[in-house]
């Protein structure tokens, strides 16, 4: 069950996505969570007792519901989808830092331009990463509502990301929200609309 503040917090988030700005404090000083790189991310979490999920709880085929509690947090989306990938090339650069791969369960979902939404994490949580499995030429826009404000980044590259999220926010990060667009705001070449999968839900606090 979501609270009544991170619903809040979520709606707002989507209304600023909607909207392509990018929100400061109430006070009108300017601050964010920011996006870090995966050797960061692993470096940064080192002592704090990372919480994974990696969807090997649930069945595949399509979820039943659109919202759905993981170890760590609730994912919120449209057609929620499990897909088991076996084959060892689809591994990404966690199995060198965590000793995870993006074989086994995987989310994605079937409804492809609305944005697909992870809050509900444990108290405290400062760190916030996932396996990312799309095109290089894959393009997102991605809100992430925190305690220090909302981050708003559009028209980011698959490539860019090298199949990781990472997000840090020191007074703790509330929701995480991603989206596939085309023709942004960096000039998308019609190749930018990609479905992609989600793997291994990490939160960490310190």
């Amino acid at each position: 069950m979501i609270g009544f503040c991170a619903v809040a917090l979520v709606i707002g988030s989507v209304a600023a996505f909607a909207k392509g700005k990018r929100t400061g404090r109430v006070d009108g000083t300017f601050s964010e969570p920011a996006i870090i790189d995966l050797r960061d991310f692993a470096n940064a979490i080192i002592g704090l007792n990372p919480l994974v999920d990696g969807f090997e709880s649930l069945p595949e085929g399509l979820v039943e519901t659109n919202e759905f509690d993981l170890l760590n947090g609730t994912y919120i989306g449209t057609l929620p989808l499990i897909s088991y990938f076996a084959d060892p090339a689809t591994q990404t650069l966690s199995n060198d830092v965590f000793g995870t791969n993006a074989s086994g369960a995987v989310l994605t979902d079937n409804s492809l331009q609305n944005a697909r939404t992870l809050t509900n994490f444990p108290e405290g949580t400062t760190y916030f990463g996932m396996d990312l499995l799309a095109t290089d030429s894959a393009e997102f826009d991605i809100v992430v509502v925190g305690n220090s404000g909302i981050m708003i980044r559009e028209a980011v590259r698959g490539g860019e990301l090298s199949g990781f999220l990472g997000v840090h926010d020191p007074q703790g990060i509330i929701s995480v929200s991603i989206a596939t667009v085309d023709f942004s705001n960096s000039g998308g070449d019609g190749k930018g609309l990609s479905n992609f999968y989600m793997d291994n839900i990490i939160t960490a606090g310190n």
